[in-house]
């Protein structure tokens, strides 16, 4: 135990200094740094960028793994939110899906409605506090983690920079899709979790230079159960034990052998490594199988060559926030275009492991060290099939760098001898630049026609975003159909095989009653998919339009609940064409379903074409009981008595029909036979 100590305290003078020059300021009374404000500055104005998250509605993955979920409808038992359902966005990660339904249930104890169906803004309001609550949280840790090493190198005036670092890292727009896209607090969580972690770890480090064993045990088992947290919540949490010993090598062993030899600290070290074990089961287990593994269609090196173009891409997007995309699509990165990119990675590599050669560069190479382990596991060799990047990947890795960023800049300005004041002028420039053009982002998030033409502006290759646009227009109203219909076709001619623009497309082009071009792209859907309800649907519901109940009823289920409406539809298209056997059994099944007056008069008048006269009277009666002011149901059932050889009721439902539109000609000439003479 000496031995160790006197080893960490032998590396403090190769590594302070360097850092310590690195961040040094002109001498200055920080008192007005301490305390509470910097930690209320970092809150409020990671709040305040990202505070349009509060209006942004559902997206993409939300819609499974929020709107969908109904594991997320009960709180206890708590085995319920903890099982969340395979192949979505909360598969093996059930802290987040008890997250979620925490979110639920305050809704339902709101009143507020949370259907599918339902338009009410408020309820993303409570997923998205979630979001920007965790998110400043992962800030203010950030703080902790920079300020507590800053003060360990004994370097000057460690608030402001861990300040500096942390303000600039909160506000930063790349953040964007981490912060406002509902689903994204997997990386929230996790990020929160492991930056715990690492925190714990420096406290525990302190109360052992401190001679405090029983706060340095508190803080180790902290260390252990954040960790173990973690790993509920993404499987990127198994980094953790790598940062853990990286930062011990960078910042308080003077060699691997003297950290892993550390009595005290290494059962806090196995039980880190242990708790990896929870991330591992859940791979094992294949939970999200659907989007993530190496037989999905994109191979390992179709995906690292696609990620020697993102990773830099991010890097960019750090120094320079300008095109931000929320969706970069499915497919790799093609051609030469990761070929700049590599370079740049390898380059980095390179440095990264001379940096760990040189003692007084050690804390640059952990840094570095952090952003490629932490981004490794979404940006390497396994394959996310669903999407080829995403910058919210780069939500805590990109901490890292700017932490890096801000040492470089401040030692800059030092040795041009710029005074603090203006240091925290240009501190708060940039903070102001990027807290805006965060916010302006955020209000792109609240309109999906934006979102996803931003979508189509940055990534035009990508079919998904043409997609999205797509569908964005089409519920924005019929004015906006001939464009949506537009970039459901450019999302095909970027993927032939994308089947929800395929099935988009048919019913935008339905809604238009271009019933011809509908069916062509029903049928293109159902060709990609055969078996799927949706599509045949579609093609019976173009075939309907086209005026062919018999081409449409071979692709209905009679038994179907899906479409009760395609059931009464076909059933009265049968009725037209007087095929009165063939409307029977879906004017039957629909009348069970979805029962409403004028369908169950109609059935009444085929029960009595086809031969059922009592049938007919019983469903008349039925229908007229609840038909109210809707004469058409007194009219159906009126031909319907009449043809069951019942003329006192025919009279009697067409006179009822006849006193609730009493001046229409038309109404008195269709039921002029079945009237008093």
């Amino acid at each position: 135990m000496t031995r160790s100590r006197r080893s960490r305290s032998k590396s403090r003078p190769a590594v302070a200094p360097a850092v310590a020059a690195a961040v040094t300021t002109t001498t200055v009374d920080s008192r007005a740094t301490r305390g509470w404000r910097w930690p209320a500055v970092i809150v409020a104005c990671a709040i305040i960028a990202f505070l349009p998250a509060l209006t942004v509605p559902f997206y993409f993955d939300d819609t499974i793994a929020i709107e969908h979920n109904d594991s997320i409808r009960q709180l206890v038992p708590l085995s319920v939110p903890l099982n969340p359902p395979r192949n979505t966005s909360v598969a093996g990660r059930p802290l987040v899906n008890l997250s979620l339904a925490l979110n639920y249930a305050i809704n339902a104890r709101l009143g507020i409605d949370q259907s599918p169906a339902s338009k009410s803004d408020a309820r993303t309001v409570g997923y998205h506090a979630f979001s920007l609550l965790v998110h400043a949280c992962c800030a203010l840790l950030l703080f902790g983690v920079v300020r507590r090493t800053l003060r360990h190198l004994r370097a000057d005036d460690p608030e402001f920079v861990a300040g500096a670092a942390a303000l600039l890292w909160a506000v930063h727009p790349i953040h964007s899709q981490a912060v406002l896209y509902a689903i994204a607090r997997t990386e929230l969580l996790v990020s929160l979790f492991l930056l715990l972690t690492l925190y714990a770890v420096i406290r525990a480090y302190d109360a052992a230079d401190a001679s405090a064993a029983s706060a340095r045990t508190r803080w180790q088992v902290a260390a252990v159960v954040a960790s173990a947290l973690g790993m509920l919540c993404k499987e990127v949490m198994v980094v953790a034990p790598v940062i853990v010993l990286c930062y011990a090598r960078a910042f308080r062993g003077s060699s691997w052998r003297a950290v892993l030899r550390e009595q005290s600290f290494r059962r806090m070290y196995a039980g880190i490594a242990a708790s990896a074990g929870i991330a591992v089961a859940f791979v094992a287990a294949s939970v999200r199988g659907h989007s993530v593994g190496f037989d999905l269609g994109v191979s390992w090196y179709e995906y690292l060559w696609s990620q020697a173009w993102a990773v830099p891409h991010y890097l960019r997007l750090l120094a320079w926030p300008a095109g931000l995309t929320f969706d970069y699509g499915e497919l790799p990165i093609p051609g030469l275009a990761p070929l700049p990119g590599s370079f740049v990675l390898l380059a980095g590599l390179a440095l990264t492991v001379y940096a760990w050669r040189r003692p007084a560069a050690r804390w640059a190479a952990f840094l570095a060290t952090s952003f490629f382990v932490v981004i490794a596991p979404s940006s390497s060799v396994v394959p996310i099939r669903t999407e080829v990047a995403a910058e919210r990947r780069v939500y805590l890795a990109s901490a890292a760098i700017v932490v890096l960023a801000v040492v470089a800049g401040l030692a800059l300005l030092r040795r041009r001898g710029v005074p603090q004041r203006v240091q925290r002028v240009v501190l708060g420039a940039l903070a102001l630049t990027l807290g805006v053009t965060a916010l302006a982002n955020g209000h792109t998030y609240g309109d999906p026609i934006h979102l996803y033409g931003a979508v189509v502006a940055n990534a035009p290759g990508n079919a998904r975003g043409h997609l999205g646009l797509g569908l964005a227009l089409m519920e924005s109203g019929e004015e906006h159909a001939p464009r949506a219909a537009a970039e459901f076709r450019n999302a095909l001619a970027l993927d032939s095989r994308n089947f929800v623009a395929a099935l988009a497309l048919g019913w935008n082009e339905l809604g238009q009653n271009h019933d011809a071009a509908a069916h062509d792209a029903f049928a293109g859907a159902l060709r990609l998919r055969p078996d799927n309800p949706d599509a045949r649907r579609g093609v019976a519901r173009s075939f309907l339009e086209l005026g062919h109940p018999d081409s449409a009823a071979m692709y209905v289920d009679v038994a179907s609940e899906h479409d009760i409406d395609l059931l009464w539809d076909l059933g009265a298209a049968f009725t037209d064409a007087k095929h009165y056997d063939a409307a029977l059994p879906y004017l039957s099944r629909a009348a069970v379903a979805e029962p409403h007056a004028v369908g169950i008069a109609l059935l009444s008048e085929v029960l009595a074409r086809t031969g059922h006269a009592d049938s007919a009277v019983v469903t008349a009666a039925r229908a007229v009981r609840s038909a109210g002011d809707t004469v058409n149901a007194y009219v159906y059932a009126a031909l319907a008595m009449h043809l069951a050889g019942r003329p006192d009721s025919a009279r009697r439902y067409a006179e009822e029909a006849l006193a609730r539109k009493p001046d229409s000609p038309q109404l008195r000439e269709v039921l002029r036979e079945l009237l008093p003479r």
